[in-house]
């Protein structure tokens, strides 16, 4: 699959998460590409690591994954983030200075593909907007903002340009609150009306999650599971919803499966985690 044209690209920070003394990659675009590449949809990484063992384990893992690689070379150091869990959910101290900060447009791109996956983190360097600037110019049809509200970053403007971009938005409850609060809006029908969206999605931990389209809403309760470790969760419910979407599959079977996908991982450790051959092919 690595040398394949991917269905989907998925650009921004590739990083390893420090947890307890324990380094375990992660990062949300490389999160959702794994997960999105176990559901059979070809899907390249658009990122940067640096000339270290860390970012030579990277280039293993996705060589061996068969998840398509445009991952630059960099002097910098490749990226780290110390993780704390408190009261089940993570809290993020992001490391600057790093590879991921400098993304540059791969040759490789040939043409558009159909959705292109970005977030708010990597948004922080010039490099990278003008990168993400560069593939969005290539008219995906989708195009997927993951709202990955994070401290330390001043997310203003990135949320308000992204949104502009967006025909897909992804949020967590809290991140909702977050941008509600910040725009004025009451619904989330008002968020798709005001910026044009096709469909935003809008995840509740164990409440759950809905998908709301123009005129319509869905919603799915969370099966009930002991959670291990919540890291990248939402990442796979994201991919999970993705792969549905790509296929035609009907929305309320693709968000339902998504929460089934993302209970999984959370009674796992790791942002990575392979799923059952039943959940691969849960479209099928």
């Amino acid at each position: 699959m690595k040398d394949s044209i991917p269905r989907v690209v998925s650009f921004g920070e590739v990083l390893f998460d420090c947890i307890e003394g324990r380094a375990c990659l992660g990062g949300a675009p490389l999160n959702f590409a794994w997960y999105l590449n176990q559901l059979a949809i070809p899907v390249a990484v658009l990122s940067a690591v640096g000339r270290d063992e860390l970012g030579a384990s990277v280039r293993r893992v996705l060589q061996r994954s068969g998840i398509i690689s445009w991952v630059s070379d960099r002097p910098e150091p490749t990226g780290t983030v110390d993780v704390r869990v408190v009261e089940g959910q993570p809290e993020f101290d992001i490391h600057t200075n790093v590879a991921w900060e400098y993304i540059e447009f791969p040759h490789a791109v040939q043409e558009a593909p159909e959705l292109v996956y970005f977030g708010t983190v990597a948004q922080g360097t010039e490099l990278n907007c003008a990168t993400l600037r560069k593939l969005l110019a290539l008219q995906p049809r989708h195009v997927l903002f993951d709202v990955n509200l994070r401290p330390g970053f001043d997310f203003c403007e990135i949320v308000l340009e992204g949104l502009q971009r967006a025909s897909i938005l992804k949020v967590s409850a809290e991140e909702w609150t977050t941008i509600s609060e910040l725009l004025g809006l009451d619904a989330p029908a008002q968020a798709l009306e005001r910026f044009d969206l096709e469909m935003l999605a809008l995840t509740r931990g164990g409440k759950g999650a809905e998908v709301h389209v123009p005129g319509r809403a869905y919603q799915t309760s969370a099966p009930r599971v002991e959670v291990v470790d919540s890291v990248g969760a939402g990442d796979a419910f994201c991919a999970a919803l993705v792969a549905g979407v790509l296929q035609g599959i009907d929305l309320q079977r693709a968000l339902e499966a998504a929460a089934e996908i993302a209970a999984f991982t959370v009674q796992r450790r790791g942002g990575q985690v392979e799923l059952s051959a039943a959940l691969c092919g849960i479209f099928a």
